[in-house]
């Protein structure tokens, strides 16, 4: 389901909001942090692309690097530094309006969830976002040729995919064991800089219909980075017709019967072995 289809389910009865995107980066950068060892306060600049406006384009992404060693390193992990971290251009007209929930849950309907393109976009500004283009791989000073960090860790069938800034020919690229979106014919913009892994958020297509979080593709190429991200294992009702397993304590903390059971048998066993 993509582009067309949503529009083809457009009702009117969505109501289309223009959202301070300044304030939604803020609150899915802090979401990431408490996944992922970021910095607090990126300097990120976002805001609605009217140029977008008619194009099966959610929004794109670009970060400011500086190169340590030989890599090009996204600048949020570099202190006193005074310049914008992330730029981020979203699309202001996608079908039936932007999906933004204040609730926690996913009541989405025919849209796209404008929570999931932030992350997706910031995720590149953190780093996921290789120089691999048609023509060439990596980014020159000089005379010097330097690869990205992101690039840097993309492995082939020998090891190693890239190589004095040549891109190794192999049946297939990953980074930290996920594989990339690298097919034969180079897609700008989208190939070596997402992952193959749909229903997670650095996948090349965003679907619609789902508020995706960091899942364990994005944990594997963020540690490639050098970026420690843990998932939560926390209940997160994703919609209303999600039904969460048993708990095991009613709503007001105490035990439910079956535990009250449980820790009988337990006291009794104690017991039993102490006498």
């Amino acid at each position: 389901m993509r582009w067309e289809e949503l529009e083809a389910h457009s009702t009117g009865s969505y109501e289309v909001t223009r959202h301070n995107l300044t304030e939604a980066a803020e609150i899915v950068w802090n979401n990431m942090r408490t996944v992922c060892d970021l910095p607090e306060s990126p300097s990120i600049d976002i805001a609605y692309d009217e140029a977008l406006a008619g194009k099966q384009v959610l929004g794109y992404a670009s970060r400011t690097m500086f190169l340590q060693g030989d890599v090009w390193v996204s600048s949020i992990f570099f202190e006193n530094v005074d310049n914008v971290d992330i730029t981020i251009r979203i699309n202001p007209k996608v079908p039936n309006g932007w999906h933004w929930s204040t609730t926690g849950l996913c009541d989405i309907g025919w849209r796209y969830d404008l929570r999931t393109a932030i992350l997706h976009e910031l995720l590149h500004g953190v780093g996921i976002s290789s120089s691999i283009s048609e023509s060439s791989v990596g980014y020159s000073v000089g005379d010097h040729c330097y690869v990205t960090m992101f690039d840097s860790q993309i492995e082939g069938d020998q090891g190693k995919a890239i190589h004095n800034c040549t891109l190794r020919p192999s049946s297939r690229y990953t980074v930290g064991g996920i594989p990339l979106f690298a097919p034969k014919i180079h897609n700008r913009g989208s190939s070596f800089s997402h992952h193959n892994r749909p229903g997670e958020p650095m996948h090349y297509s965003i679907p619609p219909q789902q508020c995706l979080e960091i899942g364990p593709s994005e944990v594997a190429m963020m540690g490639a980075l050098g970026v420690e991200c843990r998932l939560q294992e926390t209940l997160k009702e994703k919609s209303e017709d999600v039904v969460p397993p048993m708990s095991q304590t009613s709503s007001d903390g105490r035990p439910l019967p079956g535990m009250w059971m449980l820790i009988l048998w337990i006291l009794v066993l104690l017991k039993t072995i102490r006498n």
